[in-house]
């Protein structure tokens, strides 16, 4: 009764020094794909970056770089500089290949996927979709049905006048004919 009379503060923001560093420059990294106009909650988990006890494995001037590119808008630009904080890259030209086992720079494991834990850093962009039914997709339309009629037009016109069942019974009465003719 006394928990109802007198309740204790809500904090938001409660003491996150103990989530790794890491963690939150991932977080941080999530934000900037999937909802890259929420600039509180990257900037949000930016500072709590920078505030971590746990900062191992996490280039805190590239965090700093990545924040003044938040200042800017340039949206591109923190999250090429956060993955580089973290050791995450996707390489695109061929050149810098890494081997998959390797321990990125300042981490004492690798992480391999496991249960819930997807073992990347890497986050991808979203696949646009494919749009909106256009011209050019009614007349494909069109021209498959159109090309489905003819098969099936040429089919009948074209079928055999006899099936296979009726000659088979028509080989069969002749092969009984000609047994007795031979036989009687």
């Amino acid at each position: 009764m006394l928990s109802l009379a007198f309740p204790g503060a809500a904090f938001a923001h409660g003491d996150e020094g103990g989530v790794p560093a890491r963690e939150n420059v991932l977080q941080a990294i999530a934000y900037v794909v999937n909802t890259p106009d929420d600039m509180d909650m990257i900037t949000d988990k930016l500072t709590d970056a920078k505030e971590s006890e746990d900062q191992e494995g996490v280039d805190m001037t590239e965090v700093d770089r990545a924040m003044q590119a938040l200042d800017q808008g340039d949206m591109p630009q923190v999250r090429l500089l956060l993955e580089q904080s973290i050791g995450a890259r996707a390489d695109l030209s061929g050149l810098d290949v890494r081997h998959v086992l390797q321990v990125a720079p300042g981490s004492s494991t690798v992480s391999l996927a496991a249960g819930q834990d997807p073992g990347t850093l890497i986050v991808t962009d979203e696949l646009t979709g494919r749009g909106a039914w256009s011209g050019s997709d009614s007349a494909l339309i069109g021209i498959a049905a159109a090309a489905a009629a003819a098969g099936v037009l040429l089919g009948w016109r074209f079928r055999p006048a006899h099936s296979i069942h009726t000659l088979r019974r028509r080989a069969a009465l002749a092969g009984r004919s000609a047994d007795q003719k031979g036989g009687g």
